[in-house]
């Protein structure tokens, strides 16, 4: 096992470092990161029904999409992330028995009760300090997961509301209420890098892990990715599952039935006509 602390703060960066490392590599690694404010949905969801996009927008909140399924997170530099990234040789590939319990025994380590949920999640007194997700690509698999430590709880809160009534069949994100792990630590009070530090200390000596160097190709694949994939509308809005909603048009009471594929809007009635046609954009209808 290779372990890295990556050198971006960017979340389009650290998805691609993710999606790189997974289908050019073979090395078993463990990555740890942080990012800027953003919104991370999962593969599978619907982003506009997922993230309050005019918060986000107004807040400086980047909306993302990862390769792995799962829920909706939100990024800051309080949550730190954690990925494990392997090969696997047998049809077991979805190791989280083995994962999980590590990140459990880190935080016990710096004096945490945890409690484990029955998707993979992590708790303290019943609150939310992680959520993990899975994805697998031939015998690659990447385990990876978030540490809530003292994130902005009022800005996660406020872009994960929703003010609009979505029909689909995306995958849906299962509420909890959350917690941060700073709030918990008693008499061991540490910056989120000395935190990070006590948890990468930890994997490095359990793991007996050895510093992974990016090849420079690496580099370069990783920031074409993060430009035109990771930072795209096609993946990050567009992927989104077909989608209904009704809705009122700014400066008109009249009610508007939408329908979008792709991102763009295929079909209205009423004032939203004149969309049919154009990427759909909430903040014409909130």
């Amino acid at each position: 096992m290779q372990i890295l602390f990556s050198p971006y703060s960017q979340a389009a960066c650290n998805l691609a470092l993710e999606d790189y490392l997974v289908h050019n590599t073979t090395a078993n690694v463990v990555l740890l990161y942080y990012n800027q404010n953003a919104v991370v949905v999962g593969k599978h969801q619907n982003c506009f029904a997922e993230v309050n996009i005019p918060y986000a927008t107004a807040n400086g909140i980047g909306v993302y999409r990862r390769i792995s399924g799962g829920g909706t997170v939100f990024h800051d530099r309080g949550n730190l992330n954690f990925s494990f990234i392997t090969t696997e040789n047998s049809n077991y590939k979805i190791r989280w028995d083995y994962f999980l319990p590590v990140i459990v025994e880190a935080l016990q380590r710096i004096g945490l009760n945890i409690e484990v949920g029955t998707r993979n999640d992590l708790y303290i007194k019943g609150l939310k300090i992680t959520g993990t997700a899975c994805h697998i690509w031939r015998n690659r698999v990447l385990h990876h997961g978030t540490l809530l430590f003292e994130s902005n709880l009022t800005l996660l809160h406020n872009v994960l509301h929703q003010p609009l009534e979505y029909t689909d069949k995306a995958v849906k994100s299962h509420r909890s209420p959350v917690t941060c792990i700073a709030n918990h630590l008693v008499g061991n009070r540490f910056s989120s890098d000395e935190f990070r530090q006590q948890i990468q200390n930890f994997l490095t000596v359990f793991f007996r892990a050895e510093p992974f160097v990016l090849p420079l190709d690496c580099v370069a694949e990783t920031e074409r990715l993060a430009k035109h994939k990771f930072s795209s509308w096609e993946w990050n809005f567009g992927y989104s599952p077909d989608f209904q909603l009704k809705v009122s048009c700014i400066g008109s009471s009249q009610i508007n039935q939408i329908s979008v594929s792709k991102g763009i809007i295929v079909e209205a009635d009423g004032s939203a006509k004149e969309l049919i046609g154009t990427r759909f954009n909430p903040e014409l209808f909130v």
